[in-house]
């Protein structure tokens, strides 16, 4: 089976102009670190006189005549990220200027290839009003942007490939985004790609699964963990470690994952793994079904069976219902068994 892998894909192959974006001497470098100097150091907030100030919405702090005027010679000067950041505060507060100039310094930086200036045009798409027109300028905006680093830009393209949606689905391209993303450390890329890898769609590299699941989970992501759980204890059997999966599993039920609580109580129901508890398997099925419609299947077949509970086959009847009206498709096949028609 052919294994993928994505991080060696040329980016060159994606159909995509490009901007020249080597580090150079930046103009108004002298003035943009004026200018920041004086936000860092927060001499705004001692300022006494309301007539001198304005708003800045980027910060959430509040600008000074002088730092206006730094920030303006600077991104007059040509210095990008002083031109977006100065767009990026005219369109947001129109009492202090032009929202028309703002797109203009922000349309600017973008050009010249400054990445968070082109995320904010694809996001914004603000100086266009046709709908075809801003999902085009959208893409190619996130593309520019995403190849210049600009890690939310990645992400976005990763998901947007994997998905097929907006755009014709393409494997190849999904990964190698995802893996741009994940790499600068966005856990729901490192999610999504070792999702990917365990699939068969990406030729079922279960080593490059854990990696990527392991580094998403370590950053507090327990649908993650949950994934690297479910593969130890029901992967291929040479990555087999039921134990730490189990592991696993439980720390991710303490971090409230609906999903890691109904495959602990699964597991807890048969004794896969674990010593056989119903009554446990009953409390972790319990504390998911808000989130979990295959919880409620469980808890059905608990009080169908009496496992865990006192047996009631109504209430095991109205588990199995609310698990049919939230599309769990095995619900609906056990009601009409039982004889139960109305959904």
């Amino acid at each position: 089976m052919i294994k993928f892998d994505w991080a060696s894909i040329d980016p060159t192959t994606i159909p995509i102009v490009t901007v020249d974006n080597e580090e150079i001497q930046n103009p108004g470098e002298e003035y943009f670190l004026q200018y920041r100097s004086l936000q860092n150091l927060k001499v705004i907030q001692d300022m006494q006189k309301p007539d001198d100030l304005f708003l800045d919405s980027s910060s959430g702090s509040i600008d000074t005549e002088e730092i206006w005027a730094l920030r303006k010679k600077a991104a007059e000067c040509g210095h990008l990220t002083a031109q977006f950041e100065l767009g990026e505060l005219l369109c947001a507060s129109p009492d202090v200027g032009d929202v028309k100039e703002g797109i203009g310094w922000i349309f600017n930086a973008a050009a010249a290839g400054h990445a968070e200036a082109q995320y904010y045009l694809a996001e914004h798409s603000v100086y266009l009003t046709n709908q075809k027109q801003k999902n085009a300028v959208r893409m190619i905006w996130t593309l520019l942007a995403a190849k210049n680093g600009h890690v939310k830009a990645q992400a976005f393209l990763g998901e947007e490939y994997y998905d097929g949606k907006a755009i014709r689905r393409d494997l190849d391209k999904a990964g190698y985004w995802l893996t741009a993303a994940a790499k600068q450390g966005d856990s729901d890329s490192q999610l999504l790609l070792g999702a990917m890898y365990a699939g068969r769609e990406g030729g079922r590299n279960i080593p490059e699964a854990l990696k990527w699941l392991h580094k998403a989970a370590r950053q507090g992501n327990s649908f993650a963990q949950y994934m690297e759980g479910y593969l130890y204890c029901h992967g291929p059997k040479q990555y087999s470690n039921p134990k730490k999966g189990i592991k696993l599993l439980k720390e991710a039920a303490k971090r409230r994952e609906p999903f890691a609580m109904t495959e602990l109580g699964i597991c807890y129901l048969s004794g896969s793994f674990v010593k056989k508890e119903p009554k446990k398997a009953f409390e972790y099925f319990q504390k998911s079904a808000q989130e979990d419609p295959k919880a409620c299947y469980m808890l059905g077949e608990c009080y169908e069976k009496g496992a865990g509970v006192e047996k009631d086959v109504f209430e095991a009847l109205v588990w199995y219902r609310r698990a049919a009206l939230r599309k769990y498709a095995p619900a609906a096949g056990k009601l009409h068994t039982m004889g139960y028609h109305d959904i």
